[in-house]
């Protein structure tokens, strides 16, 4: 978690000139911490401890657009948004989340596959034992 890069504000995440170094104008803001990102074809998907990102609610999971900063209409939550993030990757047309996404009747450890344009949730696999590395 961070607030400042290099003398310049920014909350938790920041985008970087990759031959300068240069902090760049792209600021999606976050109001929590960012724990993981995964890049596709030109988005940055990302979750972490947050529930607004550029003065949108976005609990847990959010997209921008990588070279503008600019927030997507990603993801579509199918009932009660995640909590308790632990990983995201992305490949093909899917984003891959490990987070606690509770349902009417329990609350666990699940591995998500969402669909990377519509974040419709494509499967899921509930988890079960406290020993569970996700």
């Amino acid at each position: 978690k961070f607030t400042t890069i290099n003398g310049t504000a920014r909350h938790s995440l920041a985008a970087l000139d990759t031959t300068t170094g240069e902090v760049l104008g792209w600021n999606p803001q976050p109001d929590g911490e960012v724990k993981g990102l995964a890049l596709l074809d030109g988005t940055l998907y990302f979750g972490g401890d947050f529930s607004h990102v550029s003065g949108v609610e976005r609990i847990m999971l959010a997209a921008v657009d990588a070279a503008t900063g600019i927030l997507m209409a990603w993801p579509n939550y199918q009932g009660l948004p995640p909590s308790g993030f632990r990983a995201i990757a992305a490949a093909a047309d899917k984003v891959f989340v490990s987070a606690h996404f509770p349902t009417p009747i329990e609350f666990g450890r699940d591995f998500v596959a969402m669909h990377a344009e519509t974040g419709q949730v494509l499967w899921m696999h509930h988890l079960n034992g406290l020993n569970s590395p996700w």
